[in-house]
């Protein structure tokens, strides 16, 4: 008997010391049940609630203050000589606020930079309370300037995996609302098919018209200030949305490092916009845990 109390117990010791040594808060619980080492119980390694090693952080705050540091530059030493001192698109604006005419591409573009404000907001507001630096305030200010204010607080906010408890009672928790990602999923579907020329009745033509659009759409590029820098800001979003998205996944347990978790989030990433949308419309809520949250001691 003391031999198998020892056994298990060196067991355990080692199937500890391995989550430990894997950056992990090791989180030893008895679970009633009939397999296991312990005669009906089974124990169980919880990920650490902050998992972030140094090495982490530094990366994540060089890759964010990098980035952030290379648009500023660009735009202020680096910009194309082919720009205009001033804005077509702006004067348009300014003339028909509502209903511009725009290039239905750049028109996509324009309205998907402060919707993906809603998408930081649906995957950092569930780790708001643990943050030095407010949420809220970065993210109001990412409506204006986009990316601009999103990279700097992406790289001062520390990691998180860890579920809160008091998020589904706060006022941020009406993201966690399906309505919404619903709501921006049909407006995102609008607003591709009217880029693509689906809205125009002429089906046989739609290859040819999405191709005029596109070479428009480039000269503008080349040109416009507007549409030059918003554009880099769109797909500097689209990118810089890939870590709040995996620790996000993390918290609601469907990310654990598995090759199939990585092509999930390649899926996800490949339509921007529609593609996060459709994942604020699928993902378990806040409180709730995805299957693979508990491995046994045999399983490792």
């Amino acid at each position: 008997a003391r031999e198998v109390i020892g056994l298990k117990a060196r067991w355990k010791k080692m199937y500890l010391g391995f989550c430990s040594g894997a950056n992990l808060n090791s989180l030893a619980r008895v679970v009633e049940g009939d397999q296991g080492l312990g005669h009906g119980k089974r124990t169980i390694c919880k990920a650490r609630a902050d998992d972030d090693s140094r090495s982490s952080r530094i990366a994540r705050k060089v890759v964010a203050f990098g980035t952030w540091g290379s648009l500023v530059s660009y735009a202020t030493f680096f910009k194309p000589s082919s720009l205009l001192d001033t804005s077509p698109v702006v004067e348009e604006l300014l003339k028909n606020p509502l209903l511009p005419d725009m290039n239905p591409i750049y028109y996509a573009i324009f309205l998907f930079i402060p919707s993906y404000v809603l998408l930081f907001a649906a995957t950092l507001l569930p780790a708001w309370r643990i943050q030095k630096w407010p949420t809220s305030a970065f993210l109001a200010l990412a409506t204006a300037i986009g990316s601009g204010a999103l990279l700097p607080y992406l790289g001062l906010r520390n990691y998180t995996t860890r579920p809160d408890p008091d998020f589904t009672k706060g006022k941020e928790s009406f993201m966690e609302n399906r309505w919404i990602a619903a709501s921006l999923i049909a407006a995102g579907v609008g607003l591709y098919a009217n880029a693509f020329g689906l809205f125009d009745g002429r089906m046989e033509m739609v290859d040819f018209i999405f191709i005029a659009r596109w070479m428009d759409y480039a000269n503008q590029f080349r040109i416009d200030p507007l549409v030059h820098f918003s554009s880099i800001d769109f797909v500097v979003l689209w990118l810089s949305f890939i870590d709040p998205l995996v620790e996000d996944m993390r918290r609601r347990r469907m990310f654990t490092g598995d090759p199939q978790d990585y092509l999930t989030v390649a899926l996800i990433m490949t339509v921007p916009f529609l593609g996060p949308c459709f994942y604020l419309l699928t993902r378990p809520e806040a409180d709730t845990f995805g299957p693979r949250e508990l491995k046994t001691a045999d399983e490792e």
